[in-house]
């Protein structure tokens, strides 16, 4: 009995540690996916270098491996999403959680999310070396704008696209409407004339 409470006891130390130091069990695993399905899953695409890097600093000593690291970018051209000329992007700190391991003055081809009004990118979502970015992939994103002046801007296009969906999706619905009503004007017209007739050969 005494032996199986010493053994229980060093399982849930051992899974502490683990529990302490993150990452070092476990390493991110990223599928081959294409290009294609990285780039649809995107919300912001864009081409920028990072500038800077702000790190958490460690707690107690200990730094876990899915901290998150705050780059500052300064963006190129933007391909996708709304994007401002400087703009921040978080990533784990390891590639052991997924993390991207950015050099600062190097251009990248960034793709990433945006959750609770940050931008994040990980190892799986094919943010890469610009350099390292297959010709064709670079294409199949098509022409290139450059980035906003400031928010506002972001807001006021994409609120003009939002209402230019919306005048195109009403407009895309009114000539069905117009054929339906159409249909239950003439039906009612019909089923009118139809009446009419029946009536007028019951009556002497």
């Amino acid at each position: 009995m005494r032996r199986l409470v010493l053994l229980m006891i060093g399982a849930i130390l051992a899974g502490s540690v683990t529990l302490l130091v993150p990452g070092t069990a476990a390493a991110c695993s990223c599928t081959n996916e294409p290009f294609s399905a990285q780039q649809a899953r995107a919300d912001i695409i864009f081409t920028g270098t990072p500038t800077a890097a702000d790190v958490p600093l460690p707690v107690d000593g200990l730094q876990s491996s899915d901290a998150p690291v705050h780059w500052s970018f300064s963006v190129d051209a933007v391909h996708r999403g709304p994007v401002t000329a400087t703009v921040e992007v978080d990533s784990a700190l390891s590639e052991a959680s997924c993390g991207i391991a950015l050099r600062a003055g190097r251009p990248y081809l960034v793709l990433g999310t945006i959750a609770d009004g940050r931008i994040s990118t990980h190892l799986c979502s094919g943010t890469a070396p610009l350099a390292a970015v297959a010709a064709t992939d670079l294409a199949a994103l098509g022409p290139a704008e450059p980035p906003a002046d400031d928010m506002q801007s972001v807001f006021d296009a994409r609120a003009a696209t939002e209402r230019a969906q919306e005048d195109a999706d009403s407009g895309s619905w009114t000539g069905p409407r117009i054929a339906v009503v159409a249909a239950l004007v003439a039906a009612v017209l019909g089923s009118g004339v139809l009446a009419l007739n029946r009536r007028s050969r019951r009556e002497p």
